[in-house]
């Protein structure tokens, strides 16, 4: 029940009905599955070319990590090795994607 709840607030009132109390404290990164391209193209989350993984979001934003969901589509700028975090300067990003629309005015609002 909470969560048809909390989407009505939000659309009709534009108003969250929850905010971490000290900001943001973890971002979901992105790790090579296997050794990649560059030229390679990230497919999906549960795809073949990269996972997930939680870090602290403070230290995700300083070493400019990419989240999980900005990768989708993105293309690789750098060869990757197998299990190492991919960075926004390791990759062109899809620039139409309304989920990177969506995390730069996350980002803006310093949420």
């Amino acid at each position: 029940m909470e969560t048809p709840v909390s989407i009505a607030t939000a659309y009709f009132y534009n108003e969250p009905t929850m905010i971490p109390a000290g900001g943001l404290v973890s971002e979901v990164v992105t790790i090579a599955k296997k050794d990649l391209k560059a030229g390679d193209r990230i497919d999906r989350i549960g795809g073949y070319t990269v996972y997930g993984l939680i870090e602290d979001y403070s230290m995700a934003k300083d070493k400019e990590l990419l989240p999980i969901g900005l990768s989708e589509g993105a293309i690789l700028k750098n060869d990757i090795e197998k299990s190492r975090p991919i960075n926004y300067n390791d990759v062109d990003l899809v620039s139409d994607s309304l989920v990177r629309s969506l995390r730069k005015m996350q980002d803006g609002q310093g949420i």
